[in-house]
């Protein structure tokens, strides 16, 4: 039978690939592809645009249009179970975007002419029905409802739908005839929509609770030929399939219950069959659309917590993915996740991930401020403050679409970065950012922002609006209501201050939220409330004398003047840097003045710690120097397994003992720069290279630090420092080749990665860097035979295969 021709529109968003990291490698753009998948619909080439298509889904799981046509060049293709479940995947994404009347009709309607093709006509009946509500103005779907109806044999009803299709469109002809009704009803039964289902129901239920399985599906089969439009029916006949690992058939039942439950507006049961369906797509790996499923099935049920939950997990499924499977914008969103995750020194491949791809969109499209916002933030990862180059991805972002909510928010916040900002950048900072709420960043990162920049501008009563909407959102989140509890303070709003400060405690009672509500109830002059913050305050943190001289205040304030004087006195026994009282209080002020003496804190953390005296430090330093060296021995032999937390403590333990060596300060210095501190990191290197001049490890980790500064000078310096001491030391090799390379050295650099590949001539990196430095030369062969080399030694080199790709058309186009 011939099938509808139904010519759909394209739209245009541009996307990108990952390519090589030094190389760059150009891929059609999806409406390119498109483009040229619809040439080759027109031309009848199937096969040629249903390549296409896959390349353009790959690219966009979520675009409708993409699904839909290579529905239908599957269907003339007869490739009909293709389309159907493509048009399925299609109509999912429509809903999920919110798509055209007409355009849901057309996927109804192609995935029902592709049912009756396969003489499944209960289905496509179901299907033409969906399209009629979709557009009732739609001449084919009447046409294939007709058609539907007659081959379950219901004459009757296919005439009254063929008049409704030629009353629409005059070439819509069919015949129908009494004998061939008759014929087609055979075997099957009437539907009818006045027969009690409830009995058979129960029954198909009770059977498939037993065990019965057979007598369910057909139970379930016999409700479906009586009242097609019964989603429940077939969600049931589907997690029957799905339970044989039918998964296919158990895909097409849960589609027409999804369907059947859209045009009956059962709400739930569409959003139970939804989520079946997208369990069943997970087991058959294909996880955007199982994603789309379970986001569509929590927009129709928000409070549906089984399609939250799974929603949850199957993303992070997704996420784990090969890259390709997701939009090139997606892709480097989560990439970029996960190297602001990691943190600068554990992220390497997350972050050449996201590069890759953002250079490939902003390549093809330069006014792109989704990609330049993410590149921006991607340059500053790791960085104190915004960096000049993130902040001129965030300035080009900003000038290609001003209405853009994170160009906003990120230019906003390199505005104020910097020390030397002055208040016209203040001002146009809290301008930009007042603007990025107003158009969408309202999380509460953006809305803190926000309020920060309106307290500053002594704007308080706006600070308190955005801090009441962060609140409302999370009024669980203790950091939060700290931030308002603060922000009354400063507006003398003790009452709200105290219900604050209230929920703090009931959320996390330590000693300083208790102090900070008794704090708040002497300035609200609720002294007995104050005084019994302070005495919790006091049992929980019995040493700290600071929380006396608060109690002391509460006591005097409420008339107790005994009872002050004797908590000013015991906390000046305490601690000696807290001033004694007179015995009339009549100095008392400044007793409270030094507790929050900002300096006097630091000499406070300065002094906590008392030397040993000089004999016993030395039997503990000779004890310690014994003992590290032990543990570094089995360090050496099993690895070092230590957390960068057990790195600290030690570090700080070495220090007490003044038994710190050149390995605490290089193995502090990694951790400070996981922790994105490369100053303290690179000062640490220093140190450990002053208690040992040649420590080559020192001088390859500092010039790691810098690289990362992006001072590929300094780099360079300290790598070439440390080949001087290791000359055979791939690794430093490498490291120098790469600063050459980075500065544009490129004979110099293909020096050392020659030199990298003698010294470990099994490392597949070691042929790829030489192989890039060899194409920057213009060395085509010579580079194509050390990516060939590369992916001998490692098959999943991906970055080594595309530039063996390039550096052939280079070659062949004569360089």
């Amino acid at each position: 039978m011939k099938r509808f021709v139904l010519v759909l529109p394209i739209t245009a968003a541009l996307v990108g690939t990952v390519s090589a990291p030094t190389l760059a490698r150009t891929q059609e753009s999806r409406p390119e592809l498109m483009k040229r998948a619809e040439a080759l619909s027109t031309a009848k080439d199937w096969a040629a645009a249903e390549a296409l298509y896959n390349k353009a889904i790959a690219l966009d799981p979520k675009d409708a249009l993409g699904w839909l046509m290579r529905g239908f060049v599957r269907s003339q293709n007869n490739n009909l179970d293709g389309a159907i479940s493509d048009n399925t995947s299609g109509l999912t994404a429509l809903a999920l975007s919110d798509g055209t009347a007409h355009l849901r009709a057309i996927g109804y309607t192609n995935r029902a002419d592709a049912w009756r093709a396969k003489n499944e006509p209960y289905r496509a009946l179901v299907d033409a029905i969906a399209a009629c509500v979709s557009e009732e103005g739609f001449a084919a779907a009447w046409t294939l409802r007709a058609d539907a109806q007659y081959l379950l044999g219901n004459l009757e009803q296919a005439k009254i739908c063929l008049e409704k299709a030629l009353s629409l469109d005059k070439s819509r002809t069919r015949t129908y005839t009494e004998e061939g009704a008759q014929r087609n009803a055979l075997g099957r039964r009437a539907i009818d929509e006045k027969t009690d289902i409830d009995p058979a129901f129960k029954a198909a239920m009770a059977a498939a609770t037993a065990g019965e399985n057979d007598k369910a599906m057909t139970g379930y089969t016999e409700i479906i030929e009586i009242r097609p439009l019964t989603p429940g029916a077939w969600g049931n006949r589907g997690n029957l399939h799905f339970n044989a690992k039918r998964y296919e058939v158990a895909i097409a039942d849960y589609s027409v219950a999804v369907t059947a439950a859209g045009v009956t507006k059962s709400v739930e049961t569409q959003a139970i069959n939804l989520t079946n369906r997208a369990l069943t797509y997970s087991r058959l790996g294909r996880l955007a659309e199982a994603v789309n499923d379970l986001e569509l099935a929590v927009k129709v049920k928000p409070d549906y917590t089984r399609a939250i939950d799974l929603l949850k997990t199957t993303r992070e499924k997704l996420a784990a993915m090969p890259s390709e499977t997701l939009p090139p914008l997606e892709r480097a969103a989560q990439y970029l996740a996960q190297a602001e995750k990691g943190g600068l020194f554990n992220s390497a491949s997350p972050r050449a991930a996201a590069k890759k791809i953002l250079d490939e969109l902003i390549t093809a499209e330069p006014k792109n401020a989704a990609a330049l916002v993410l590149r921006g933030r991607l340059e500053n990862l790791g960085m104190i403050g915004v960096v000049k180059e993130a902040r001129a991805f965030f300035d080009r972002a900003l000038a290609a679409d001003p209405n853009n909510a994170d160009a906003l928010y990120e230019h906003a916040l390199a505005l104020t970065s910097s020390f030397t900002a002055t208040d016209a950048d203040r001002a146009q900072s809290l301008k930009e950012l007042k603007q990025a709420v107003a158009r969408g960043r309202t999380d509460a990162k953006a809305r803190l922002k926000l309020a920060d920049a309106l307290s500053g501008a002594r704007d308080l009563s706006g600070a308190g609006e955005q801090l009441d909407l962060v609140v409302k959102a999370e009024p669980q989140n203790p950091e939060y209501l700290v931030k308002r509890a603060v922000l009354r303070q400063q507006q003398k709003d003790w009452g709200k201050a105290i219900a604050d400060w209230s929920q703090v405690v009931a959320l996390k009672p330590t000693a300083g939220n208790y102090a900070s509500r008794g704090d708040a109830y002497v300035e609200n002059r609720q002294y007995p409330e104050a005084i019994a913050d302070f005495d919790q305050a006091i049992m929980l943190a019995p040493n700290d004398a600071d929380l006396l001289v608060g109690r002391a205040r509460a006591k005097r304030l409420k008339g107790d003047k005994a009872g002050a004087l004797t908590d000013y006195t015991k906390a000046h026994e305490q601690d000696e840097t807290l001033p004694a009282v007179a015995t009339n209080l009549s100095d008392a002020d400044k007793s409270e003045a030094a507790r929050h003496d900002f300096k006097r804190l630091l000499g406070k953390l300065a002094d906590s710690s008392k030397r040993l005296g000089e004999s016993s430090l030395a039997v503990i330093k000779a004890q310690r120097a014994k003992d590290k060296a032990e543990a570094r021995l089995r360090r050496l032999l099993t690895g070092d397994k230590r957390t960068d937390a057990e790195i600290l403590t030690e570090f700080d333990r070495e220090a007490k003992f003044d038994t710190l060596d050149e390995e605490d300060y290089l193995s502090r210095s990694r951790v400070l720069a996981r922790q994105e501190k490369l100053d303290a990191a690179i000062a640490d290197c220093t140190k450990a290279l002053s208690l040992k001049s040649d420590y080559h490890e020192a001088y390859n980790w500092r010039g790691v630090c810098y690289e990362t500064k992006k001072d590929f000078e300094k780099a360079f310096a300290n790598y070439d420092k440390a080949v001087s001491i290791r000359p055979k030391s791939a690794t430093y090799l490498c490291n120098r080749g790469d600063m050459h390379y980075a500065l544009k050295r490129f004979d110099a650099a293909w020096s050392d990665y020659d030199k990298a590949v003698t010294e470990e001539p099994k490392d597949a990196t070691n042929y790829f860097k030489r192989g890039n430095a060899s194409f920057q030369r213009s060395k085509f062969d010579d580079a194509i035979n050390d990516y060939t080399k590369a992916l001998e030694l490692k098959p999943d080199l991906k970055a080594a295969e595309d530039n063996r790709e390039v550096a052939k058309r280079r070659k062949a186009a004569g360089g």
